[in-house]
């Protein structure tokens, strides 16, 4: 064994007492433990309901440290090909760079918690190029931490309106919401829950576009309860975003099944030439009441999306780096002339971080677009996560017109940017190579 190849193994080893621990190996699982940890204290109620928000901003602070240092030791010791650099890697860095332009022109105590939205972004340019990452193991422990969300979701549902669970005012910040155990109901007014579930998600549309990617895992892996508890959170909801997002990924899904019959070039044909429109127009009839159903809510939504493209020169030259981020949240910026809401993520990202953000973001989105089309037209050789998250990807860049979307939340680290940063050509991102390990195979040699 040549004596680089013996200093790379020391080096990615620590040494307690007698016991040895893989460096990559550790902080790998210190990747799945962000997970955990992120779903549970970003993207649900809990720490609302269980009273621990406290601990929720010491996890957060925790997570921001975590995928900082992470970046140092993963990041910043890889060497990736230019395609990875120019359409995942560089918009990821032009968003931080907005972010922080923006904050940096006012930071005072009030505003420390916009911090929290670089989270997102760190983990994108850190946990994927971890050497020992495993996507599938990554996407295998949130389908299980879905499960079980959504599981007490529609148990405490069912509890609530077969009356065996009274419910409780719930005072925390959603001073219009009732409590069960752990989950929220919208109050209708006199204690009475709203039909849509909520469970243990900040809104019905969170819900459905979290169950989302659990639910094209279910798919390509045929697990039929997953799917089943998935498809009860979209019935539940009664999300119309959540709805077209189901058909989307369905389409997807069968598309590439399409790929195991045979013939599958002439079936093929005929999905593009006779399936695909006639499923859009009965797609459209099934829909429009729902939409008419939802009026208001879809109403805001549009002047929002209307608003910003009539107004984008002006707001452009007016708040180039985007608005002055006051308060403890996005509704303390609506004080703020011209300010239009945050359902339509476009506009969201150049409020937080001005023209350089939005740049960032609309790169980053249409590579993911571009990249998962691609996959789903040519699926062979895909791993089960990487398919899972292709046919998942275009249904979820579609909220991005009406709330949130991947790209702000840790998802886009954790299941999205190794299946993306490989379509890329770079490689499975584990296996990225480093400088030291093309010395010690060198040396090998």
């Amino acid at each position: 064994m040549s004596r680089s190849i013996e200093v790379e193994q020391k080096h990615r080893q620590w040494n307690f007492a007698n016991m040895s621990i893989d460096r990559d190996s550790a902080l790998a699982w210190l990747g799945y433990a962000s997970l955990v940890a992120a779903v549970i204290f970003q993207l649900t109620v809990l720490p609302e309901t269980l009273n621990v928000k406290f601990l929720g901003r010491l996890v957060n602070a925790a997570l921001l440290l975590v995928f900082s240092g992470l970046f140092l030791f993963g990041a910043m010791q890889v060497r990736v090909k230019i395609r990875v650099m120019l359409l995942y890697i560089m918009p990821i860095f032009v968003i931080i760079i907005g972010f922080v332009i923006n904050l940096s022109r006012g930071i005072g105590f009030e505003n420390v918690g916009y911090v929290s939205i670089l989270l997102p972004y760190l983990a994108g340019i850190s946990l994927p190029f971890l050497k020992r990452f495993d996507i599938s193991r990554a996407w295998e422990i949130y389908y299980w931490i879905m499960i079980v969300l959504c599981g007490i979701s529609v148990i405490e549902y069912v509890m609530v309106f077969s009356g065996w669970l009274p419910l409780s005012v719930h005072l925390n910040d959603r001073n219009n919401f009732l409590r069960g155990i752990v989950t929220i109901f919208y109050d209708l007014g006199g204690s009475t829950p709203h039909y849509r579930l909520y469970g243990v998600f900040f809104e019905p549309g969170t819900a459905a576009m979290l169950a989302l990617p659990a639910l094209a895992y279910s798919l390509i892996r045929r697990r039929l309860i997953g799917i089943a508890v998935f498809i009860a959170i979209f019935a539940l909801t009664d999300s119309l975003g959540g709805y077209m997002a189901l058909a989307v990924t369905f389409a997807a899904y069968l598309y590439i099944c399409l790929d195991r019959l045979r013939y599958a070039g002439v079936i093929r044909f005929f999905a593009w030439t006779l399936a695909l429109p006639i499923g859009a127009i009965l797609l459209f009839f099934a829909l429009a009441p729902v939409y008419e159903h939802k009026a208001g809510s879809a109403l805001v939504r549009e002047q929002n999306i209307i608003g910003f493209f009539s107004n984008f020169f002006g707001l452009i030259l007016q708040r180039p780096f985007g608005f002055s981020l006051s308060g403890s949240s996005l509704t303390s910026v609506g004080d703020q002339g011209g300010y239009l809401g945050s359902n339509f993520m476009f506009y969201v990202a150049y409020v937080e971080g001005g023209v350089l953000a939005m740049i960032g973001y609309l790169v980053l989105s249409g590579s993911a677009a571009i990249l998962a089309f691609r996959v789903i037209l040519m699926p062979k050789g895909q791993s089960p996560a990487a398919l899972a998250a292709f046919i998942s990807l275009p249904a979820m860049l579609l909220f991005s017109f009406q709330r949130g979307s991947i790209f702000e939340t840790v998802l886009l680290a954790f299941l999205y940017a190794i299946p993306m940063i490989e379509a890329l050509g770079g490689g499975p991102a584990r296996y990225i190579q480093r400088n030291s390990a093309k010395l010690a195979t060198r040396d090998a040699a």
